[in-house]
């Protein structure tokens, strides 16, 4: 009997290979049954999110939002000043990026978000860009926009490139 393994990781953890029952590398595993066998798929990463019920915080030891997440938390609000650190010891305070995001619900209305950061941002609502202002250095952006009755996905993303570092979301 032959049996093909396959390892699938889940996000945001990888899969670094096979061992044991003439398997090796990253592929699938083919093998042959004529008898017990022990195969180890070993999978390295970080822990799943914790449960979120504010701001899901995930953070990269990158400013592009790439590779494994380094940082996963459930973050209170998006008003974060880490001036010259980072968000945590695991994060360099040059060089990171994170992403926040949360469903909200709105009233039907007119909304005005206000978005301060240093360095970079984008701010997205329903996955439609509203503020794209991925550049460095520290500056504020406003933007107007119409919203009917119902639950938002409301989606933050920057990058610190060097010096202090912050963000603040908020509306009105």
């Amino acid at each position: 009997t032959v049996v093909t393994l396959t390892a699938t990781p889940t996000s945001p953890s990888n899969f670094d290979g096979w061992s044991g029952g003439g398997c090796s590398g990253t592929g699938t595993c083919t093998i042959t049954m004529s008898a017990a066998k022990s195969v180890t798929a070993t999978f390295t990463g970080q822990e799943p999110c914790p449960t979120i019920i504010r701001w899901k915080g995930e953070y990269w030891a990158n400013t592009s939002l790439s590779g494994p997440v380094a940082l996963c938390r459930d973050d209170q609000t998006v008003e974060m000043d880490w001036e010259y650190g980072s968000p945590d010891p695991i994060i360099p305070p040059e060089s990171f990026s994170a992403r926040w995001t949360r469903s909200l619900e709105f009233t039907t209305g007119s909304y005005i978000f206000h978005l301060g950061h240093d360095d970079g941002a984008r701010l997205f609502i329903d996955d439609a860009l509203k503020i794209d202002a991925w550049t460095t250095c520290c500056v504020s952006d406003t933007v107007q926009v119409q919203l009917q009755a119902g639950q938002h996905i409301i989606r933050l993303e920057m990058f610190e490139s060097g010096g202090a570092a912050n963000i603040e979301l908020w509306w009105e």
